[in-house]
């Protein structure tokens, strides 16, 4: 009987050594969810009546929390931040369209083929006027729809199929970044509606009111779309490192004593 206390004792202190080797070799990890949504922590305190206190402290010192609590909090900002989205991504999808299809300058409202601008009724006086101006703008607008409606898409795919928090996380900035595209483009198309309207004496002069929006909205969104690149990034980086982590453990953690 003493032998078998004995053998649960050193199995019991062989699980806390490999607890205290997961928080020291990957503290970034703690935190992260199973397909339950469970963390390091709720997985230990559903095995062990008390903590010890050395493993509380490295657990405490490494930040880690509960999947209830970090996950209450993760979802109330998550789904503010995706409704937010969503709203940003159906205006500027109904711009662009609205765009599209009333192009600045209107349309022929007659057939001719005299003049300098032959045309049929319905074609856009724009794209006969000022052509290079007209294939910027077409392109910008479209780059405008197709990212706002990639957006939704994208929204409405995650609220279905995507459970788990580090996928709905890596999913929000997918969006973020297809939205800073979309409201990118249709502020550059903007600047090309505008400038194809003004008349030739009076470019010079609407030149500042043009150049300082553009300077200033370049100034915000350069630093936007380098954070959600940089978060993108991590994302990955933590996988990749998750799943090195898994092969290093196999060779790492030290055999049990019996």
């Amino acid at each position: 009987m003493d032998r078998i206390h004995e053998i649960y004792m050193q199995n019991k202190m062989w699980n806390q050594e490999i607890i205290l080797h997961l928080i020291e070799e990957a503290p970034y990890i703690l935190n992260l969810q199973n397909a339950s949504g469970k963390t390091a922590l709720d997985l230990f305190l559903e095995q062990e009546s008390s903590i010890d206190g050395k493993i509380r402290e490295s657990f405490a010192r490494s930040g880690a929390r509960t999947g209830d609590s970090r996950l209450n909090s993760y979802l109330e900002n998550f789904e503010d931040n995706r409704n937010s989205i969503m709203v940003a991504a159906s205006i500027i999808a109904s711009a662009a369209f609205t765009a599209l299809i009333n192009p600045p300058g209107g349309v022929w409202q007659d057939n001719s083929s005299d003049g300098p601008y032959p045309h049929i009724a319905g074609e856009s006086v724009l794209a006969q006027t000022h052509p290079k101006q007209y294939n910027a703008l077409v392109f910008y607008i479209t780059t405008a729809l197709i990212s706002s409606n990639a957006t939704i898409l994208l929204h409405l795919i995650s609220g279905v199929l995507m459970k788990r928090p580090f996928q709905r996380t890596m999913m929000l900035f997918i969006e973020i970044f297809a939205i800073l595209v979309a409201g990118g483009s249709i502020c550059v198309a903007g600047g090309y509606s505008f400038s194809s309207i003004v008349p030739e004496s009076s470019k010079w002069h609407m030149k500042p009111p043009l150049v300082i929006p553009a300077i200033i909205a370049c100034g915000i969104l350069t630093p936007l779309f380098t954070y959600v690149g940089v978060n993108l990034t991590n994302i990955v980086v933590v996988l990749a490192r998750w799943r090195l982590l898994k092969k290093r453990l196999t060779t790492t953690i030290p055999s049990p004593r019996v």
